[in-house]
């Protein structure tokens, strides 16, 4: 049986509808859209969590680092021979230690200054 040109046009146009019907019907579902929401929704959510979980972690960091100073100059400045070469002997070692664990120029001058302070008292 052969086809008229007509009827051969007929079978290409219902087959592209039926595929096209098909593909829409593939895009016009939700199944994707309680993904997106969630995007949408969570990073915003989640941006300050991290923020805040960053800048608890450098205040950890730097209290262990000042805890750990503090215990190395006490240490530094008991065992001297004298309170003189006590506070001679550990702003020496508050120097070292700010200067190996990488202390910023201000963060440096502020821990000596509070260690003169703490050892005038003395």
């Amino acid at each position: 049986m052969k086809l008229s040109t007509h009827a051969k046009l007929q079978m290409v146009k219902l087959y592209s509808m039926r595929r096209l019907k098909s593909g829409w019907r593939r895009f016009s579902r939700e199944d994707g859209g309680a993904i997106v929401e969630f995007v949408a929704l969570a990073i915003p959510l989640f941006i300050p969590i991290f923020i805040y979980l960053n800048s608890f972690s450098s205040v950890s960091a730097n209290e262990e680092i000042a805890q750990s100073m503090a215990r190395e100059v006490l240490r530094v400045y008991v065992i001297s021979e004298s309170d003189g070469a006590g506070q001679e002997l550990s702003g020496r070692a508050a120097q070292l230690l700010a200067r190996q664990w990488k202390l910023s120029d201000s963060e440096r001058a502020t821990c000596v200054q509070q260690w003169i302070a703490l050892t005038s008292h003395v």
